[in-house]
């Protein structure tokens, strides 16, 4: 019962208890204090009243309270008078008290209160509705901002799932696209050879091979599994089975690959060392003719530095993102998913470590896995 009450009522209630208590305590004081320094000194004097006190006081009584049994109803009588009319008091001093806290916290929670209407406004459609933020630096403010900034975070989340699911479905189409154009293509001619039969068979194994990698890659990314494997293993052998792995596109651009240092590893070797040979795989894919590529292995962090391209400074944070390309156009020519670099950071991320991007000075781009 008390849990499906709201806040306000609850708060209001804790304040009445609050206040009864107190009233409580206050009338029994008052009592007590009536009782000793009022009505128990006017029951002495009364009582002694025939005579004259020990201290030379005279006292004289009417007529109606000439003995102390009138005297001591008519005080029985105000005594529970008062006490009525302390209990009354405090009952309407309690009451009062409790509307008073129901009206002020009414107030206090009325943003709480915008803010439960607002939430259930929201929907994938209006995420970036904002709450009116409090300005006076209380829970209920910080409530408003922390609100805010998750809808900020949810709508971040929210874009980049439903892009990826673009990407994802556009990079399914283009190469089923180019399945269907030729075999429509065959389909319209009415005699066609067999090198026409050959053409198509190749073109449809060419797509179908893209949309396997694909697929491979987007299950790699989205499974996420945190590796159970650890062995260690050394990076400068690691470099040199994907330098012999990239070397007919290393071979083509005439690029010189230097592997200065070793460091140790530790991990799922298969797993890191497919993350490195991404990376690799697009510093040669996005270098120069007759460039370079220096890869340096410390104790703490792997850099692998290129003659390439480059990259611009509003791009260097985004290139990790799954299906993100600096330019389109360009990137179908170098071929790709888009999620060879997502796909590394994930790996890095798993195994603790970090891996980011900068330009050199040179113009390449270099990157930085902070083991």
């Amino acid at each position: 019962m008390w849990n499906r009450i709201t806040i306000r009522v609850k708060i209001t209630l804790l304040t009445a208890i609050l206040l009864t208590l107190a009233c409580i305590l206050l009338t029994t004081i008052s009592v007590f204090n009536a009782e000793d320094n009022i009505i128990l000194p006017i029951q002495i004097l009364g009582f002694d009243s025939s005579s004259e006190t020990n201290s030379g006081v005279d006292i004289t009584i009417t007529e109606d309270v000439t003995t102390s049994e009138s005297i001591k109803s008519v005080l029985d009588k105000s005594r529970i008078d008062f006490l009525k009319q302390g209990i009354l008091y405090m009952l309407l001093v309690a009451g009062f008290g409790a509307l008073c806290a129901y009206y002020i916290v009414g107030k206090a929670l009325t943003p709480v209160t915008r803010l439960a209407e607002t939430i259930e406004q929201i929907d994938e459609n209006n995420l970036l509705e904002q709450l009116n933020e409090v300005s006076n630096g209380d829970e209920v403010a910080r409530l408003s901002r922390s609100y805010n900034n998750m809808l900020i975070k949810l709508n971040k989340v929210f874009t980049m799932q439903k892009e990826f699911s673009q990407n994802a479905a556009h990079e399914l189409k283009t190469p089923l696209a180019g399945i269907m154009t030729n075999i429509e293509v065959l389909e319209m001619d009415e005699q066609p050879d067999i090198s026409e039969y050959q053409e198509v068979v190749a073109i449809t194994k060419e797509n179908a091979e893209k949309m396997i990698r694909l697929v491979s890659d987007l299950l790699s990314f989205s499974s996420g599994e945190i590796p159970e494997i650890k062995e260690q293993f050394d990076s400068a052998s690691m470099f040199m089975r994907i330098r012999s792995d990239l070397a007919c596109y290393i071979n083509e651009k005439q690029l010189t690959v230097n592997i200065n240092g070793n460091t140790v590893l530790i991990g799922d070797k298969q797993l890191l060392e497919r993350a490195f040979f991404n990376l690799m795989q697009n510093a040669v894919k996005y270098n120069k003719q007759n460039g370079w590529i220096k890869i340096s292995c410390e104790d703490t962090q792997i850099i692998i530095e290129d003659s390439g391209i480059g990259i611009s400074e509003d791009n260097l944070e985004k290139i990790f993102e799954p299906f993100y390309r600096i330019d389109k156009s360009r990137s179908k020519s170098y071929g790709g998913n888009g999620l060879g670099l997502s796909i590394a950071k994930q790996i890095f991320e798993n195994h603790g470590m970090r891996v980011r991007a900068d330009n050199t000075a040179g113009g390449g781009t270099e990157i930085i896995v902070e083991i």
